[in-house]
């Protein structure tokens, strides 16, 4: 959403092409600052990027390679060079239409003022570079393999892709609880108290390595949501904690918005490359617990 607005909020449509073009390939900055016009394939629907000395210096910091484009963006590209561009002599087709000097190659700095000209706009904080990653997040939630998007990004190692991203599946763990108003952690309580019913407070703080008012905090919450109840203990100092009636069948709900998570992440792998996950997970075993102190921090 904060990525359309950007482009919307551009009054030039070289700007809004420069925002759209990252948004839509995932190019580095300077790989788009580097592009002359025979870069832009509207035949093939790509953009080429190649490796070579800009006088903007601008570079590409890896190999050359196509990367596909959506017709929208090749319209937009057109609808620039027919109104803004015009008759200029220039290979680049990023240039300066409106400051000196005309006609030369856009460089790094006037980036940076156009990204200040549409923070100040907007109120939005960002970088030419999220829409980088905002590109490479969506092919990857999409079930595009890791490789393809490591050769789109232009990224030298694999390693790079899979270090850069591997937190989408955490976010998307996250994104599925969130549907119901639960973190991994508060989910991890809830399912404790399930399989130990009538445990108090004191001995889930344990299990979750946290200290006394933390587990009192994540109770509260799950007695507020109306999943668990408190029962009187084993003398007046503590409570039992029970499953609430209901709870049961929105822990079903929860568990299945996990698993489908997990499939949508397991799309991207291939068999061989499940296998050898699952074997990894088997071999580590059982997590072990966190001292209370560190787990407070």
């Amino acid at each position: 959403m904060e990525m359309t607005t950007l482009i919307e909020a551009c009054e030039r449509l070289r700007d809004r092409f420069l925002l759209s073009l990252l948004r839509g390939t995932g190019l580095r900055i300077g790989e788009a600052l580097g592009l002359r016009h025979e870069d832009v394939d509207a035949l093939r629907g790509v953009v080429v990027v190649r490796q070579r000395l800009n006088v903007n210096r601008a570079r590409a910091k890896t190999f050359s390679r196509d990367v596909p484009v959506d017709p929208a963006l090749v319209r937009l590209y057109s609808d620039y060079l027919h109104e803004e561009y015009g008759p200029l002599d220039c290979d680049y087709v990023f240039v300066n239409l409106w400051a000196e000097p005309v006609g030369r190659p856009m460089s790094y700095p006037s980036v940076d003022r156009l990204v200040r000209r549409l923070r100040a706009r907007t109120g939005i904080e960002f970088t030419p570079h999220q829409f980088r990653h905002s590109y490479a997040t969506e092919l990857l939630r999409r079930g595009v393999a890791v490789e393809v998007v490591q050769h789109l990004l232009g990224h030298a190692s694999i390693s790079t892709t899979v270090d850069t991203y591997s937190h989408l599946g955490m976010e998307d763990a996250r994104r599925a609880l969130a549907l119901h108003g639960l973190t991994p952690a508060k989910l991890t309580a809830l399912l404790l108290i399930r399989a130990n019913p009538g445990c108090d407070q004191t001995a889930l703080g344990r299990a979750l390595s946290v200290n006394r008012s933390s587990a009192m905090k994540l109770v509260n919450f799950l007695v507020e949501r109306n999943l668990v109840e408190r029962r009187p203990g084993r003398d007046l100092r503590t409570n039992a904690l029970h499953l609430l009636p209901g709870a049961e069948d929105r822990i079903v709900e929860m568990i299945k918005s996990l698993n489908d998570s997990d499939a949508r992440m397991s799309e991207r792998l291939t068999p061989t490359e499940r296998t050898q996950l699952f074997n990894l997970v088997r071999k580590l075993g059982p997590a072990r617990g966190r001292r209370p102190k560190e787990a407070a921090e």
